[in-house]
């Protein structure tokens, strides 16, 4: 009790001191002074000031604008001028905010409902599907199976992304070029002319984004946010004015929208509910009760599914539709079905090349649909993705597990791309040359607008017959640190010939069929590093000296082998090695470690995978006899299947 008697004295102590303190006349002048000053330099900054908002990167989301901040300042230091007429100030600049806050409170809530639109019967349209986290060689393996529904597409497996997550990805795609920007500037998007869907719409597409791709669009395209027509929170006008004024003094999204799930019963009266969907309310209920903080992208299945049951023709003009959907991207939960499954944290990798035929199975829908609306035919349809994977999402021998900087692997610049052309037919074909993001906004514009438009942009058209845009280098964007800092200064501005890979580019052997572990890389619980290596003695714990290296498998035949010495006087070495999947899920293998009177011996198992499996690891104990030395584990690739 004494430190709770102790705090309470100093608060006391405190106040009082505060007390005697406004008995000063000067005292209380200033306490006037600062809170008039506080009071309307806020109310300007947040009501009345607008927001900063947009970066080139497009994710850095709200901030605070210093130019309007010396603004809301400057306001308070006129407040203090004036500081005699001070109440009448305040009350004046409180009208705007209570009168709007309180007309929108009794305005009734209208459920906010996607409402797609048509397609043209007789003119063009222009479609880009992107999938997030989608990666070229696991869409190319499902395309193995079945690719009679792509009639007329091009495939391009060695396609670059630009940059390695979704705002800036999707951005410069429309962009088709990586503008120069002073160090240290902020990227404002004021490059919005030269945006593919801005020149679209100067040529009268009627031009409608989703996601992603209305990140800096004008007023006159039709912008449609994530999740619009899901019931995923109450909201009322009241809410979202009161949460954006928030968000201009506290520019933390996530905080924010926790302290308003506590509060919406409240704050959404008299907000009626609207209806859902039983698939709706089920998936929600999935990716509410699943513990991954992005499981909500979930959800966005439900809304590419309302996109192409909409799909429907119509006499207008030419039509220009740019669709970037969330439901592939991490956590990877739906089966090859697009049933929902839950993951034990591990399952991951192995769940990617169901989730890849989730999504290649959509997009057979999505054609299919345009098919019977009759517009398959004077549509330029693009379906790609914005990046692959994160690092721990791939599998060992793939290319795309290997570093091209200190936060990155290969696997976030090898998105997907497929292409049809107005009037594609035939079967699907594939072009291996190297292609980039960046071409899509040179290759629509080549399609659909006069030459000049097409001028600006850095990429290639690659339906040009004539495959001149192989000398067109192709960029890409390199992080300079180890930190996720995703503004756009951050990283380097790289040019790859279209001679060269990005494989070759970064000196990566993807055709690499043995993978060399040092022991010294390893995880350890026991044991110390000598030369290298991982050394058990005597008075050493017992334990595993090693374990790792947490291998992801495709379906094939491999080996797995330890090198290491045992000096041991006994008999029979109470030291083993197992190997186990699953992190330690599924036991393989045990067997006991031979004395090799310290010479280096080596101990192979061979495994025959008949389906893709995570986090294969050799484990070596040391049972707290004699001297262990493990040099290092090889993991080799023995036969693909």
């Amino acid at each position: 009790m004494a430190p709770i008697a102790l705090k309470a004295l100093l608060v006391m102590g405190l106040l009082l001191g505060i007390s005697q303190l406004a008995k000063s006349r000067r005292v209380r002048t200033a306490l006037d002074v600062s809170l008039l000053f506080t009071a309307t330099t806020i109310i300007s900054f947040v009501c009345y000031l607008p927001l900063s908002v947009g970066k080139l990167d497009g994710v850095d989301g709200i901030g605070i604008d210093m130019v309007n901040l010396a603004i809301g300042l400057a306001i308070g230091a006129i407040a203090i001028y004036w500081r005699r007429k001070g109440p009448a100030i305040l009350v004046l600049m409180l009208i705007g905010p209570f009168a709007t806050s309180t007309l929108a409170l009794f305005e009734p809530y209208e459920a906010a409902s996607v409402s797609f639109k048509s397609f043209s019967s007789s003119q063009k349209n222009v479609l880009l599907v992107s999938l997030d986290n989608l990666q070229s060689n696991h869409v190319a393996r499902a395309l193995e199976a079945d690719a009679t529904p792509f009639d007329g597409f091009v495939f391009y497996p060695e396609v670059t992304a630009v940059g390695p997550f979704s705002a800036l990805s999707t951005l410069t795609t429309k962009l088709g070029q990586l503008p120069d920007l002073p160090e240290e500037r902020q990227a404002s998007v004021f490059f919005r002319d030269r945006f593919i869907t801005s020149k679209l719409n100067d040529e009268g597409f009627d031009v409608e984004t989703y996601g992603d791709f209305g990140q800096a669009e004008k007023p006159t395209t039709s912008k449609l946010p994530y999740f619009s027509q899901i019931n995923n929170k109450p909201q009322s006008s009241y809410v979202n004015m009161l949460e954006m004024s928030l968000l201009r003094v506290v520019p933390a999204p996530e905080l924010v929208s926790l302290g308003f799930e506590l509060l919406w019963p409240i704050l959404a009266w008299p907000t009626p509910k609207h209806s859902t969907t039983e698939s709706e309310n089920e998936l929600a209920v999935l990716t509410e009760n699943d513990r991954h903080p992005l499981a909500h992208y979930k959800l966005d299945i439900i809304q590419f599914d309302a996109f192409v049951n909409s799909i429907h023709a119509a006499d207008v003009g030419p039509t220009a539709r740019l669709h970037h959907y969330l439901f592939t991207h991490e956590p990877i939960r739906f089966s090859e079905n697009c049933d929902y499954v839950y993951g034990t944290g591990f399952r991951y990798v192995t769940a990617l090349p169901a989730e890849t035929a989730c999504a290649v199975a959509k997009l057979k829908a999505l054609v299919a649909q345009l098919k019977a609306a009759g517009v398959f035919d004077n549509t330029m349809i693009i379906f790609a993705s914005d990046h692959g994977p994160e690092c721990p999402l791939n599998f060992t021998f793939e290319p795309g597990s290997y570093r091209v900087s200190q936060r990155w692997c290969l696997s976030r610049y090898q998105p997907f791309l497929m292409i049809k052309d107005f009037e594609g037919s035939g079967e699907l074909t594939v072009n291996t040359n190297q292609t980039s993001l960046l071409d899509i906004a040179k290759t629509i514009c080549k399609a659909t607008l006069p030459e000049i438009a097409c001028e600006s942009y850095d990429g290639a058209d690659l339906l040009d017959s004539t495959k001149s845009y192989k000398s067109t280098p192709r960029h890409i964007l390199v992080s300079k640190t180890n930190e996720d800092r995703r503004d756009y200064n951050s990283f380097s501005k790289l040019k790859i010939p279209r001679t060269q890979s990005l494989s070759d580019y970064f000196d990566i052997k993807p055709d690499e069929r043995t993978k060399i572990f040092p022991a010294e890389d390893l995880p350890s619980r026991t044991g110390t590093i000598v030369d290298g290596k991982r050394r058990a003695s005597p008075g050493d714990p017992r334990g595993f000296i090693t374990h790792g290296p947490y291998a992801h498998l495709w379906p094939g035949s491999y080996s797995i082998s330890l090198v290491y010495s045992l000096f041991n006087n006994d008999a029979v070495s109470a030291s083993h090695w197992e190997i186990t999947s699953e992190r330690g899920a599924n036991k393989l293998f045990k067997g006991p470690l031979e004395g090799t009177q310290g010479k280096p011996a080596t101990v192979t198992y061979a495994l025959d995978i008949e389906d893709s499996v995570a986090n294969i690891e050799l484990r070596t104990f040391y049972g707290g006899q004699g001297d262990l030395t493990v040099e290092s584990v090889i993991l080799e690739r023995l036969r693909d299947k």
